[in-house]
């Protein structure tokens, strides 16, 4: 029994492990120390490259900080003289309907086309509007909002469809001219999304997003009475979406830049009567 278990347990002549302690290590040869000498090289080079990287970004934060408000407080400047150059447009808009109104005084004809004209001006939103009305106001959710199971993380925050179908309700709700933030809506101004911002007439709006109504005293009891309240209701529920309706009592609305005429007609009774036979 103890001769089977030395054999079991020995795996080689004791002789054969005495010669092979004495015998001559083979050295590494010569590829193997130029492998491990580029693979080296190779690794501090990329840490050097990295820690210069890394040293040139910290040393550039300040730069970068201080170009980045320079933007933003020149955007913002730029901004405010653009609403100040659109408020002397619509200005110059009223002194020319008051000529207008002047010239064609006593002719009855003339001065209801130019009612009808103004009256088209302020519904398509090329023309200043002023009154009371309501502010809604779509908030995105803050980052740490816990989303209910299931919900779709990249729809927890205002689109350009939320957008929309509150600017669709307020138009069946009566309102007479609209506004988000301070880009008016006008009878061709498309709500559109691109990348992470949302466009309003080609011009991007930031949160939080002000839509801004007028429509009379009672527009916020006929807005409420809309089917996009509930689908409001709905962006709060599921993806924390803010969203406030207050009163307004006065609103001032800018008008919309006109956009170039390409084709026209005349209109009801002016339109030429078509030829015999035509």
């Amino acid at each position: 029994m103890a001769l089977a278990l030395e054999i079991l347990g020995d795996d080689g002549d004791p002789g054969y492990r005495l010669v092979g302690r004495h015998l001559p290590r083979r050295p590494h040869s010569v590829r193997e120390w130029t492998s491990s000498f580029w693979a080296i090289l190779l690794i501090a080079v990329v840490g050097l490259i990295l820690g210069v990287a890394l040293a040139q970004a910290r040393a550039r934060a300040p730069e970068v900080a201080a170009a980045r408000a320079e933007l933003l407080t020149r955007v913002a400047t730029l901004e405010g003289q653009n609403r100040q150059l659109r408020g002397l447009i619509d200005d110059e808009r009223l002194t020319l309907t008051d000529l207008q109104g002047a010239l064609l005084t006593g002719d009855a004809a003339a001065e209801s086309i130019l009612a009808r004209s103004t009256s088209l001006a302020l519904t398509s939103g090329y023309r200043r509007a002023v009154g009371p009305g309501i502010t809604v106001i779509l908030r995105d959710p803050p980052s740490t909002a816990q989303l209910p199971p299931g919900a779709d993380p990249s729809l927890a925050r205002v689109l350009d469809a939320d957008l929309q179908d509150v600017v669709n309700g307020l138009w069946a709700a009566g309102a007479e001219a609209i506004t988000i933030n301070t880009q008016r809506v006008a009878a061709t101004t498309a709500i559109r999304q691109a990348g992470g911002a949302i466009l309003v007439g080609y011009r991007p709006v930031l949160a939080p997003y002000r839509v801004r109504a007028i429509g009379g005293d009672d527009l916020a009891a006929r807005f409420a009475e809309q089917p996009v309240t509930q689908q409001l209701t709905a962006l709060g529920e599921d993806y924390g979406i803010s969203v406030n309706v207050l009163p307004s009592t006065f609103l001032t609305m800018p008008g919309a830049s006109v956009p170039s005429v390409v084709h026209a007609r005349l209109y009801g009774d002016l339109a030429p009567a078509e030829p015999p036979g035509g």
